[in-house]
């Protein structure tokens, strides 16, 4: 389930391209080091032309929920889709149109890691233990990660390696 271009350890906690003792743990979003699931071949989505397979109409993608609407009257949005459900945790898998990277049935999109780090203090003082993306990654994508860090005057991005953005 762990992707090559991923960055992690097989315990599930983040392998950076910097020495471990000076990244200070549990800073970015909620998820933060939590290996994000990806689609395995078992989680193939349904063809919507195909009958649904499963012996339950209203949950033909068999992942225990049943299809939003009338006739069947549940949560899961896209019954075609196992991946997708209401109660989904993050998925690195970059979305297939429509859903966008809305695997919880749930709007507005939420992505795992911090987006548009904002490092910025007066004159340095306080520097923000935060990390995230200095920009807004596509879900499913592998992009630069960076932690603030104090220097002379200022409080300053750096990158500490790369992370695959979850979404749910």
């Amino acid at each position: 389930m762990i992707d090559d271009d991923d960055a992690t350890t097989p315990e599930g906690g983040s392998q950076i391209d910097a020495p471990t003792d000076a990244i200070p743990p549990n800073l970015d979003a909620p998820g933060d080091d939590v290996e994000a699931g990806v689609r395995e071949d078992g989680q193939a989505k349904v063809d919507a032309a195909a009958p649904c397979p499963g012996s339950n109409p209203c949950d033909c993608d068999n992942d225990g929920f049943e299809a939003e609407g009338d006739a069947c009257n549940g949560t899961d949005c896209d019954d075609r889709d196992p991946l997708i459900h209401p109660s989904q945790n993050y998925i690195a898998t970059p979305p297939d149109p429509p859903n966008e990277g809305n695997w919880d049935c749930t709007d507005p999109i939420e992505k795992q890691y911090v987006v548009n780090l904002n490092c910025a203090t007066l004159l340095g003082l306080g520097c923000p233990a935060a990390q995230g993306y200095r920009d807004d990654p596509p879900c499913g994508s592998v992009a630069d990660y960076y932690q603030c860090q104090s220097g002379l005057l200022s409080c300053n991005p750096v990158k500490i390696g790369t992370r695959r953005q979850g979404c749910k």
